[in-house]
């Protein structure tokens, strides 16, 4: 007959994630799932604060450095000490406007101002309007 042994011990949701993320110096590369343990943006309950797919995000959108070796991502205790302290959320700017909101309706969503468009993007829309001004082919 087999003989079982049960082994209670203290429950590491991080399945020892979080002990090697403690254990990693500042400047030491760790992937997401181990970084997203580390002391730095943990937080103070037993789960992590961020998802490695929310860590991942950052790195895309630069806000987090991260190196690429290969697929991976690895990021350094350091650069998530510097990411946690900077802002995240910048407050949208305040935009002067006195057009209504019949006015703001019918313009499009991608107007920009004629000081911020460059010269090619003024030819592009150009090309593009003189090739919509000409007659359409003859399907018949």
């Amino acid at each position: 007959m087999p003989t079982y042994q049960i082994i209670a011990d203290r429950f590491d949701p991080s399945e020892g994630q979080a002990a090697l993320a403690e254990l990693a110096g500042p400047d030491d590369l760790l992937p997401l799932e181990t970084a997203r343990w580390a002391p730095e943006i943990r937080g103070t309950q037993l789960a992590p604060t961020f998802t490695a797919y929310q860590l991942r995000r950052a790195v895309e959108a630069g806000e987090l450095q991260g190196f690429r070796p290969g697929h991976g991502i690895l990021v350094t205790r350091r650069h998530l000490q510097t990411w946690r302290d900077t802002p995240w959320h910048r407050p949208a700017e305040a935009r002067a406007s006195t057009t209504t909101a019949t006015e703001t309706a019918t313009t499009s969503a991608t107007t920009t101002t004629p000081g911020s468009a460059s010269r090619s993007d003024l030819d592009t829309a150009l090309l593009i309007a003189r090739r919509l001004r000409r007659p359409s082919r003859s399907t018949s």
